[in-house]
């Protein structure tokens, strides 16, 4: 891969997960100040992964046929449709058509984010995935931040009509990205073999990747990026520009701990330690301290998740280090989560009206240790865990 293809890749993981940390905020926070409700908001945030799921295999599979750069460009295109579509929104329903455009752009942005850094990595010598893991950590802080104050001064409409015109950056910063082999992919055609290859065999260690990292999924994606900003704004009752800055933190400390995790290359024993003190204790606080001492604890768990996520990435391109189709078989990886998170948006809502906050967030702690422990007896894990 081109080495110069670093500086519009970094930008367009940098500007989607600026988007993504504004959307994280801005929706579900909307969606409550429309009165609509809990089982009706994780209905519709189901719909992602579902969209997700169908749709990002495709995307990967005519990405490794005609390069990356178009991908991202219609990565560009869905961002904007979705920023525009939440901004008209004014029922469930047009949360869901936003919601659909979401996962249309989340699909193709996935389908290659990893592609060119893999190949840059040569078979995962160095840890350019688990910095830019950390670049996009930054970017979501930035995202959460700023969009705190636009709300507050400009709205949520305007707010998200900003988001819009941002995502157009996307289109142009990827067509600066060089593929390798251009000449090749101007060759291949879009046929019945390209689709073929998301079906082939897997082997059982791949499957097993595939099934652990469900349970970082859980702990990060859905408890501490869905569950602890409904948690504070309905029970705690923080402002927007509380749970913007409180998520904007969250951010900086996860991606900051990252970058240094994949900078000093820790024994994989300190590392699971470390993800063990940070991860798992404060989740099993959470539901269970005063709002002052809220901010403390999820900026503790911040730290673990920035451990715990250097460890994800790392699982990520060394089950397709050796792989001949690093986007499909990246896509295929995440099936499983795709379908957890479609069963757990769906039933979140239910959930918290039945049994409340806390059972998620010791959920969260419990599957913390079981993927720590899962990891440490992975064969892709070695005594330091980035070699």
């Amino acid at each position: 891969m081109y080495k110069s293809n670093i500086y519009p890749i970094a930008l367009i993981q940098f500007i989607n997960y600026f988007i993504n940390g504004a959307l994280t905020i801005i929706i579900s926070l909307y969606m409550l100040e429309q009165k609509i409700s809990l089982e009706s908001i994780g209905l519709v945030f189901a719909l992602l992964p579902f969209v997700f799921l169908f749709f990002r295999m495709g995307f990967a599979a005519i990405g490794d046929e005609i390069g990356t750069a178009k991908i991202f460009e219609l990565n560009g295109l869905f961002n904007f449709l979705s920023a525009l579509s939440y901004s008209l929104a004014l029922s469930p329903v047009g949360f869901a058509i936003g919601k659909l455009s979401q996962g249309l752009s989340s699909s193709t942005f996935w389908a290659v984010a990893r592609t060119d850094v893999a190949k840059m990595q040569n078979n995962v010598t160095n840890n350019i995935g688990v910095l830019l893991y950390g670049l996009r950590s930054i970017a979501h802080f930035s995202g959460c931040i700023i969009i705190g104050f636009t709300l507050y001064y400009l709205g949520f409409q305007n707010s998200l009509f900003g988001l819009a015109l941002i995502s157009l950056i996307i289109i142009i910063a990827a067509n600066f990205i060089k593929n390798d082999y251009d000449s090749f992919y101007k060759t291949r055609k879009i046929t019945k073999k390209t689709f073929e290859k998301i079906f082939e065999r897997k082997s059982p260690e791949f499957w097993k990747i595939g099934m652990i990292i469900i349970l970082f999924s859980f702990c990060v994606d859905f408890v501490y990026y869905f569950i602890l900003l409904i948690y504070a704004r309905s029970i705690l009752e923080f402002s927007y520009m509380e749970i913007g800055t409180l998520l904007a933190i969250f951010s900086l400390f996860e991606g900051t701990t990252a970058y240094i995790v994949g900078r000093l290359n820790f024994h994989k024993n300190i590392l699971f330690f470390l993800t063990f003190s940070f991860m798992v204790l404060p989740l099993l606080l959470l539901g269970f301290v005063s709002s002052s001492l809220f901010w403390i604890i999820v900026m503790f768990g911040a730290i673990g998740s920035g451990f715990i996520g250097a460890i994800f990435e790392t699982l990520i391109y060394r089950t397709v280090a050796k792989s001949k189709n690093i986007s499909i078989d990246i896509g295929v990886l995440h099936i499983p989560i795709r379908i957890s998170e479609i069963i757990l948006f769906a039933i979140s809502g239910f959930i918290i009206s039945m049994f409340g906050y806390q059972i998620l967030f010791i959920s969260g702690a419990v599957s913390a240790v079981l993927f720590i422990f899962l990891v440490s007896k992975a064969e892709v894990t070695n005594k330091r865990i980035f070699n």
